[in-house]
């Protein structure tokens, strides 16, 4: 089936190709820079990582810009043009990328792309929701991660959000600042440059963060939303209870979640509940409601449009945003 889909998605690239050269352009594709180095990133994250590490020396595509759901991406002739115009492509390697990534390169025909799968650089790792968890009052119990490859019944390498983690960015960095300096070893002291001061740059936010949980009043954080946070729960030990998977579809929830979470803002005094950019407000203004909570929102970078990064969407301000919301919640 795999080689199906392939030959599939090759034999639309080459026929679209022959009858308009036009329509096998990329100039719909948003870039930046003017390097010989060509990059293509899926999404907003790595993009920008690649952008900064890169410098002057580079140019740098985003495929994903548009603010659509990163997991409902579909490969078009473009997505193809790009790849075989690309010297290194940078995608994050969790359960949205499995549905297209390997059939695309492989359709592309360029046989000199670097691929690069930032989820090989780090440690996966499996949210615990609030309904896996006895009472959300109660906090004898782990409230960390589940490490292993396997949860509700997927195959997956783990949450994918793995660019929510100010650790993980560090080592996503390096992982590109290394495959610049192999594709592009000219350039190296200039890749190796800008990515110490970036990475010294994040080092700073990762040391605020730090503070800040260890001066904090309350220790949980509730989410009224999906969870594309874990990692960076996880990297700081902030207790969460959260009614929805990162990926989850899912926008309505049960009434026993609605009382478990009302019941960890009352049992932990808290005075607020975290929601995600775009996401579904229902649940947490019915914790509101009821608790008189304040509704935080924190950006996940999952739908940065193009308008956004052409306005200067920067990944440390929008990390140093979330910092100030995660005080706020732990305030």
């Amino acid at each position: 089936m795999k080689k199906i889909f392939t030959t599939i998605l090759a034999v639309i690239l080459l026929a679209t190709c022959a009858l308009s050269a036009a329509s096998c352009s990329a100039s719909e594709i948003y870039s930046e820079g003017e390097g010989e180095l060509k990059v293509l990133c899926t999404i907003f994250a790595p993009f920008d990582f690649a952008r900064k590490v890169g410098g002057n020396k580079v140019t740098v595509s985003i495929l994903q810009d548009s603010g659509a759901d990163l997991h409902n991406y579909s490969v078009t002739t473009k997505t193809l043009d790009a790849l075989m115009n690309s010297d290194v492509f940078i995608y994050i390697g969790g359960e949205s990328d499995e549905a297209w990534v390997e059939d695309a390169i492989a359709a592309c025909g360029n046989e000199k792309l670097i691929t690069v799968c930032l989820m090989d650089y780090i440690t996966p790792m499996h949210a615990e929701l609030e309904n896996d968890w006895s009472e959300c009052d109660e906090h004898e119990h782990d409230h960390d991660v589940h490490e292993d490859a396997e949860h509700e019944g997927h195959e997956h390498h783990g949450d994918e959000h793995i660019w929510n983690s100010l650790k993980n960015a560090k080592l996503m960095v390096e992982a590109i600042r290394s495959v610049f300096v192999g594709a592009d070893s000219e350039n190296a002291l200039v890749y190796n440059e800008n990515a110490a001061n970036y990475t010294s740059r994040l080092d700073q936010l990762d040391k605020q963060l730090e503070q800040a949980v260890s001066s904090a009043k309350n220790n949980v954080i509730v989410f009224a939303d999906r969870f594309p946070f874990v990692y960076l729960m996880h990297d700081y030990s902030i207790p969460y209870i959260a009614a929805f998977s990162g990926c989850s579809t899912e926008v309505n929830a049960s009434f026993e979640t609605q009382i478990k979470l009302i019941n960890a803002v009352q049992s932990n005094s808290l005075t607020c509940v975290v929601t995600i950019e775009g996401g579904n407000k229902s649940l947490a203004e019915a914790i509101q409601l009821e608790t008189d909570c304040k509704i935080l929102e924190i950006n996940s970078m999952q739908s940065i449009k193009r308008a956004d990064i052409q306005n200067g969407a920067d990944y440390i301000e929008i990390m140093k945003q979330n910092i100030s919301v995660i005080k706020e919640a732990l305030e």
